[in-house]
């Protein structure tokens, strides 16, 4: 049984959440349209368990990374001024912002002492293009690496060049260019630590993935193998759905237990079908490594593939929760409904459905 089962979660003053309260499970999905405080909740979970101080970041350099912005432009504007104290609770743990007494204009940053989970894995909605990026730097790596093989007079002038590209990942890492892409780069490679051996897996009706990890630079570089004509393809050669089908498998086989992942919009780049293969694939990981997944989806596909396993007894109801976010011009800051879910496999409407409806007929 995960610890972190029926865990409360507050958010007060984030972005666009005024004060929202939600109960954590193994599976969480939070949907609603565009701009309504999915990724703001979901990134606030993820953020405050990494600043616990058994983390070795701090709070100010993580948020860079996430954001590439401080707390005043991320706490809550109301009225032209940013809204402190930011809060963001979980369980019995707390991180707390407020202005610091006597001292104009300077915060202080309260750290939980720890986190609930063992570690936390963030998957962006451009994790895709973010591993093209990381794709572009090996291949720099084996271009050098291969022109000193032909040419050994240049070993001083390739080693800069190597050094150059490892360089150029830790200004990723550490400065705030296209965020969060640093913070998805350190947590994948994190995640594959730096193995021996090409790592390989398969994937049901998808096909054969490798990854290796070279050493040096702590890139990596993706071949996927067709299942249907057994060609091996370079990462820019196959299809977006199979590449981040693949990314998800290979990191969270390799995670501690117990950690947290945060996948934003699991259904990019896929058919319905493989959209629900995917809800199945990310069940099963929960289940088997004891992982917490908190997922953010515009699409209902997400939670009604994830119920429909509620409903063939693969998950219990309380291993889901399911929550609708939305804003309005009347109520601009972020409202959460959590849709019940049934022993059937069905679950409460999510209220566009009837506009959608509408729409449509």
């Amino acid at each position: 049984m995960s610890q972190v089962l029926n865990m409360e979660v507050q958010v007060v003053n984030w972005r666009c959440i005024k004060d929202v309260e939600l109960e954590l499970s193994r599976l969480n999905v939070f949907m609603g349209r565009n701009s309504t405080g999915k990724s703001s909740l979901a990134y606030a979970i993820y953020f405050a368990s990494k600043s616990s101080e058994q983390r070795p970041l701090t709070p100010d350099d993580l948020l860079m990374q996430l954001y590439g912005y401080g707390f005043d432009m991320l706490a809550r504007i109301a009225d032209d001024e940013p809204q402190f104290p930011i809060s963001i609770k979980i369980g019995d743990q707390e991180l707390v912002v407020r202005p610091k007494q006597g001292e104009a204009g300077k915060l202080e940053v309260i750290r939980p002492r720890e986190s609930p989970w063992v570690d936390e894995y963030l998957l962006p909605s451009r994790r895709i293009d973010y591993l093209h990026l990381l794709m572009f730097m090996s291949k720099l790596a084996r271009a050098a690496t291969g022109e000193r093989a032909r040419t050994r007079p240049l070993t001083g002038a390739l080693a800069g060049i190597i050094s150059m590209l490892g360089g150029f990942l830790e200004i990723f890492k550490e400065l705030p260019i296209i965020p969060p892409f640093g913070r998805f780069a350190m947590d994948l490679t994190r995640a594959l630590g730096v193995p021996i051996e090409p790592i390989s897996g398969e994937i049901h009706d998808v096909g054969i993935y490798i990854v290796s990890v070279p050493y040096v630079l702590q890139l990596v570089d993706f071949t996927f193998k067709d299942p249907f004509t057994k060609l091996m393809l370079p990462l820019e050669l196959s299809p977006d759905g199979i590449v981040d089908l693949s990314l998800f498998d290979i990191m969270t086989a390799r995670v501690p237990e117990g950690s947290l992942i945060v996948i934003e919009e699991p259904e990019i780049h896929k058919n319905p079908v493989m959209v629900m293969d995917f809800a199945e694939q990310m069940a099963r990981r929960a289940l088997e490594r004891d992982l917490t997944i908190v997922m953010t989806t515009h699409s209902d596909l997400i939670p009604s593939a994830l119920a429909g396993l509620v409903g063939h007894d693969f998950l219990k109801p309380d291993d889901l929760k399911v929550y609708y976010l939305s804003r309005t011009a009347e109520k601009p800051w972020t409202e959460v409904t959590e849709l019940e879910i049934y022993e059937d496999g069905t679950f409460e409407g999510f209220p566009d459905a009837e506009e959608v409806v509408s729409r449509l007929f």
